[in-house]
């Protein structure tokens, strides 16, 4: 929020008075280091960006008369506006996004809700992920992928925003509760497993596209829409189960063992098949791996809800 050179004068100021205090611990050093180096480079690009800019625009106003000076003003207009209505976002993000770091100590229920939120919100984008991969893949599009893409980027993001403040969340909880410290940790465990194997989906299914293979044939294109509707389903009833404690347990066990058994005889029917050799090995090992990676988010996002299952009978169980 200040110039750039005033940015550049504070931030060596600060470095350098730390560096001599010996604040420089083995765990923070490596960022402080890189934080130099990227102070200084963008002091450095920023000036030769703005000569530059300056030559183009001089140029502009020089060999368009009036006309330059309007549409100029016209797209500063544009990019102050928008650049103001991003900040504003960011700012809220971040606001939210650290709402519970500024309070000193909060409670069990406050900590389970929150939880609970990033749970669902990252469960709903790991659905869009697969969704739109498998539909790419079917369909021949690589648009699709790159919205997939744009999606595993969002789950990212969100994965290392829970990364950085997991620890501190778990500190300020209360006192001797260890059932939601752990909640936070084996949740945040499930949430890695989720995402590496979304991103494997989506990087199995991006060089299939990107090297012109053939699609899927029919049975198991029928197959990969299958389990795409079933995962999807099955995800929604325990998005519902987390959030709200609303979905039937046995149903959601139920669409869960469905899921299972559709994939564990689909394997079965892809070695089959690939003995009798009436499926390549490109496209056989692209199903296979994509069974498998789908098996794997079957079974995380059912430990996922068995955490929160435990969770709460053991906090009914101290209640009592």
């Amino acid at each position: 929020k200040l110039p750039l050179s005033t940015t550049f004068v504070t931030f060596m100021v600060a470095m350098g008075s730390s560096f001599a205090d010996q604040a420089w611990g083995r765990e923070s050093a490596v960022y402080r280091v890189a934080g130099v180096i990227n102070v200084i480079a963008g002091w450095l690009i920023t000036a030769a960006v703005a000569f530059l800019t300056s030559g183009v625009f001089a140029m502009i106003l020089f060999y368009t008369g009036t006309v330059g000076p309007i549409v100029l003003t016209a797209l500063a207009a544009f990019l102050l506006i928008r650049s103001h209505l991003a900040f504003n976002k960011k700012t809220k993000e971040e606001k939210d996004d650290n709402r519970l770091l500024e309070i000193k100590h909060f409670n069990v229920q406050v900590a389970l809700s929150e939880s609970k939120l990033n749970t669902t919100k990252t469960l709903k984008t790991i659905q869009s992920a697969i969704s739109l991969s498998i539909n790419a893949l079917l369909n021949e599009n690589p648009a699709a992928v790159r919205k997939s893409l744009v999606e595993i980027q969002k789950l990212k993001l969100q994965n290392e925003k829970f990364n950085s403040k997991v620890i501190k969340l778990v500190g300020k909880m209360e006192k001797g509760n260890l059932s939601t410290g752990r909640l936070y940790i084996l949740v945040f465990d499930m949430m890695q497993d989720l995402y590496q194997s979304v991103q494997l989906i989506n990087e199995i299914i991006t060089t299939h596209i990107s090297n012109h293979h053939n699609t899927p044939k029919k049975k198991y294109a029928e197959l990969l829409s299958e389990l795409d509707k079933g995962l999807r389903e099955y995800m929604d009833m325990v998005e519902l189960r987390i959030e709200t404690g609303k979905s039937n347990i046995i149903e959601i066990k139920d669409r869960n063992e469905k899921l299972m058994t559709t994939i564990n005889k689909s394997l079965d029917n892809l070695v089959n098949d690939i003995q009798k050799d009436d499926i390549g090995n490109r496209m056989g090992l692209l199903l296979t791996r994509l069974l498998l990676e789908l098996k794997d988010i079957v079974t995380s996002v059912d430990r996922l809800h068995e955490i929160y299952q435990n969770h709460d009978i053991l906090s009914a169980t101290d209640k009592k």
